[in-house]
């Protein structure tokens, strides 16, 4: 599942340490090394409140489990937790820190490079110091600082002249930011994938058809 630009832009603004979420586990020749899967402007159908973001993981029902949910709901920002496709996901709703609503708010409205270097260094700080992150690391650097090269090749592409107040990465998609049908669906094909992780079976016919209504905790 690719990352949303809810997780690469805001998600790292609540500064939750992302090993929280680390796991150690193999499921079909595939190592599997974190709960988490995305994060989302909010939830189709459910009031959100302001200033806030959906965290989305899987609830594994392993051993740690408890002790994984009761560490992520006890810091701060924490609003409440609900979980969704018949409790195989866990949803944390978080508010963003009041030191980071300014980058909140440039987001909305596409203006990644006037983050502060605040924001910006803990957005670079989010991602896994892993070689395959590398490309995603450089990337976010060049989205910060409209790299030439970069805007180059935009206007290449597009056939345009950008001014100089032009961002070189586009404004989020509201529809893939959101925990709605089609995402929904992609995240019960991660519970097809990583199946025998879970202490229950999970087979595609079932899972696919299984309720998508959320459950509060």
């Amino acid at each position: 599942m690719k990352f949303t630009y809810s997780t690469l832009f805001l998600y790292p603004l609540l500064e939750i340490p992302f090993n929280l979420f680390n796991i150690s586990k193999y499921v079909n020749k595939k190592y599997v090394s974190t709960r988490f899967l995305n994060a989302y402007l909010g939830h189709e159908g459910m009031n959100i409140p302001k200033n806030c973001i959906c965290v989305v993981y899987c609830n594994f029902m392993d051993k740690d489990q408890i002790g994984f949910q009761d560490t992520l709901e006890s810091l701060d920002g924490f609003q409440f937790t609900y979980n969704i496709i018949d409790s195989y996901f866990g949803v944390s709703v978080f508010e963003i820190p009041e030191h980071h609503l300014e980058a909140y708010n440039l987001f909305l409205n596409g203006k990644y490079s006037q983050y502060s270097d605040l924001s910006k260094s803990a957005c670079l700080s989010f991602l896994p110091k892993k070689p395959e992150s590398t490309v995603l690391y450089n990337f976010l650097l060049e989205v910060f600082d409209k790299n030439k090269y970069r805007k180059e090749k935009l206007e290449e592409r597009l056939n345009v002249t950008l001014s100089e107040n032009s961002e070189i990465f586009s404004i989020y998609n509201p529809e893939k930011e959101l925990i709605n049908a089609h995402n929904l669906v992609n995240l019960k094909l991660i519970g097809i994938e990583y199946g025998n992780l879970w202490q229950t079976s999970l087979g595609k016919q079932n899972l696919l058809g299984e309720s998508n209504e959320p459950i509060l905790e």
